[in-house]
């Protein structure tokens, strides 16, 4: 089960696009199935040895079949406009990170399209209302008129499976550091933000940004800790504290609890952000120190929490912390022309 040139895969897009829980993997918005294109996530029409050397980087065998669902993913439009089907992927953090996620949905994807071929005449007509282009106005009508039935139906089933996900995005400023939050919201994660916004009388944003700080905070300490862990022929590095330039943050999960007087919310979700800082090792002659600027580009997910204290009015924060839970792939750093001294 793979993809063929040629032809419409609709039931390949179909079934991405779901279990890809309607989003583009490139902008991370959700997109109507038909805004939705298939992306090949390593590019097929690049040079031979360019495939090499990104499979080499990417620790993937050299007979990996860029046609499997382990290297596809739903694209809208307006990305796959942007992504140039002969460029190399630059960021290949990113790029490790959703290849990743490929290739744990991939059985998933294999089951499903192998059983839309038997299944029944009302799961084609689903699909076929799945695939409507709501821009036609009667198409539009249409649904606003009818789908509500067809969600309380599903509720009577299942009402877990009657969820939705709506995406609120957050700007925050943190100082010299601007960070682009979005929040894809179930149920769930839309009555903790109520809890806050209401109950609280605070802005999430004073949720986020305490767990940002303490998510930068650990970023930048992993990312000191692998500079000075690299192995480098004139000697031991030493790095200073990285700062971080650029963070954006995808939330995916937001939840509650409570523990007696204190109410604990908890925020899981992607980043992606670039560091940089002064790096020192001994020079080539041995005679002073070469200082050189470590660039590092780093993604991967994260969780942290922020604990309230229900005791005080208003209910006040008792601090966040922060837990990297998987890294993309290891730092990539840049070493600028060093400076003797």
């Amino acid at each position: 089960m793979r993809y063929r040139d040629g032809d419409a895969n609709t039931v390949l897009r179909d079934v991405l696009h779901r279990l890809w829980k309607s989003k583009c993997h490139s902008c991370d918005q959700p997109k109507d199935y038909t805004d939705i294109q298939i992306d090949h996530l390593i590019p097929k029409k690049i040079s031979a040895q360019q495939r090499r050397n990104l499979l080499r980087i990417l620790h993937l065998p050299v007979d990996f079949d860029l046609d499997r669902p382990a290297n596809l993913a739903p694209i809208c439009g307006r990305c796959n406009r942007k992504k140039s089907n002969k460029t190399v992927p630059a960021a290949t953090t990113i790029l490790a990170m959703t290849l990743d996620n490929a290739i744990q949905l991939e059985p998933r994807v294999i089951t499903e399209v192998t059983g839309i071929a038997s299944s029944s005449q009302v799961g084609s007509w689903l699909r076929r209302a799945n695939q409507a282009n709501l821009d036609i106005p009667r198409v539009r009508n249409a649904f606003l008129q009818e789908a509500p039935a067809v969600v309380q139906k599903l509720a009577l089933l299942d009402p877990s499976q009657a969820d939705f996900v709506t995406i609120r995005s957050v700007d925050l400023d943190l100082g010299p550091l601007q960070v682009l939050v979005q929040l894809s919201l179930d149920v769930r994660g839309r009555t903790a933000i109520t809890v806050i916004e209401e109950i609280f009388d605070r802005q999430i944003t004073d949720v986020i940004e305490a767990g940002v700080d303490a998510l930068v905070s650990e970023i930048a300490a992993a990312a000191q800790s692998s500079v000075e862990a690299m192995d480098d022929p004139l000697g031991p590095l030493s790095a200073g504290p990285p700062e971080c330039d650029q963070l954006s943050l995808t939330i995916d999960e937001v939840d509650f609890a409570r523990d007696g007087a204190e109410l604990t919310f908890t925020l899981e979700g992607a980043f992606v952000g670039e560091l940089s800082g002064s790096v020192v090792r001994s020079s080539s002659d041995g005679d002073g120190l070469d200082d050189l600027q470590g660039d590092s580009e780093a993604a991967g997910r994260f969780t942290f929490w922020v604990t309230w204290d229900l005791t005080q009015a208003p209910p006040g924060s008792r601090g966040a912390s922060a837990e990297i839970t998987d890294w993309a792939m290891p730092y990539v750093s840049v070493w600028l022309p060093p400076h003797r001294r």
